[in-house]
């Protein structure tokens, strides 16, 4: 209970992917969520509140439950995903929500 999920990049490079699965959904289980970056390649932004009921909700619905109502649905703009470039364009509306990019350069090689 009291989890915070605020300004991270939620993404699915699929189509049908689920973007946010919560498991026994209570009213305490999210404290706060915001300030995040949804994005699944069709273009659908869905969260799932209750998985036993496989209740699925938009984005829109989900702000109107009093999350995420600063997060948007957008394209994070990856330099190249498909080749494994996560980083992140100069444009990104990610950057304008307040994610701070991982230091990649400070992972170990592959």
């Amino acid at each position: 209970t009291g989890n915070r999920v605020l300004r991270n990049l939620c993404c699915h490079l699929r189509a049908g992917g689920l973007l946010m699965a919560l498991h026994a959904w209570t009213g305490r289980v999210l404290a706060e969520s915001d300030h995040n970056l949804l994005f699944r390649a069709d273009g659908q932004a869905e969260a799932i509140r209750h998985l036993d009921q496989e209740c699925i909700l938009s984005l829109r619905d989900w702000q109107r439950e009093g999350y995420d109502t600063h997060s948007l649905a957008a394209d994070p703009l990856f330099v190249d995903a498909t080749a494994g470039d996560y980083h992140l364009r100069p444009e990104s509306p990610a950057l304008a929500l307040g994610f701070v990019p991982l230091p990649f350069q400070h992972l170990p090689a592959k």
